[in-house]
């Protein structure tokens, strides 16, 4: 009985809290602030302080009041952490933009942070763009591809090949495809209506 009403008066005060916080936020302006990084850089490394870039907000608050920072932690945010004495966002975990977005073109890390004591409270939305590095090479399905001519094939014939993937975006995605040099083939390279690209050997 006893651990039941402990449970009870825990889940109790939770709520209220929440409540609380809830009630506070809808009367706060809100404050978007936006950063980029490139994935896969070290754990550790600082993406930006927002004691200092959110000092026109706190100069409203009185000096006297000791402000903390706390990150309203949803999904992906676990991938940062955030220092409560400044707001120092940083990066916890190593990020891999392919794992996190694979192929989209837009991958951000979005959270809201809250300054503390809720008498002071003020809410603001960050959002953190991920970057991308060519870190991935592109791949073929098979490492050899068979392919049967016969001798009697005219000259200009096509025969389509397999596709290489790149799970990198943009810039970083596979630009091209090449042969070496030889007196009986070249590649003739098309593509796709969605960009992509693919080889032809004539």
């Amino acid at each position: 009985m006893k651990s039941g009403k402990m449970k009870g008066l825990f889940l109790t005060r939770i709520l209220k809290v929440l409540a609380v916080l809830a009630l506070a936020t809808q009367h706060v302006n809100g404050k978007t602030l936006k950063y980029q990084i490139y994935e896969e850089q070290k754990v550790g490394t600082v993406i930006a302080r927002l004691k200092d870039d959110v000092a026109d907000v706190l100069a409203k608050l009185p000096s006297s009041v000791s402000l903390r920072f706390r990150a309203m932690q949803r999904g992906s945010s676990s991938f940062l952490t955030v220092r409560e004495q400044d707001g120092e966002i940083s990066i916890r975990t190593k990020i891999d933009r392919e794992k996190l977005c694979e192929k989209n073109l837009n991958c951000s890390i979005q959270f809201d942070v809250l300054t503390l004591p809720t008498e002071h409270l003020q809410l603001f939305h960050v959002e953190v763009e991920i970057l991308d590095i060519n870190d991935n090479a592109p791949q073929f399905a098979r490492a050899v591809i068979p392919i049967e001519i016969s001798e009697s094939a005219a000259v200009g014939a096509r025969i389509p090949l397999d596709s290489a993937t790149d799970p990198d975006v943009g810039e970083n995605s596979l630009y091209s495809y090449a042969l070496e040099p030889n007196n009986n083939f070249k590649i003739d390279i098309q593509s796709r209506t969605d960009g992509a690209k693919y080889a032809e050997l004539v």
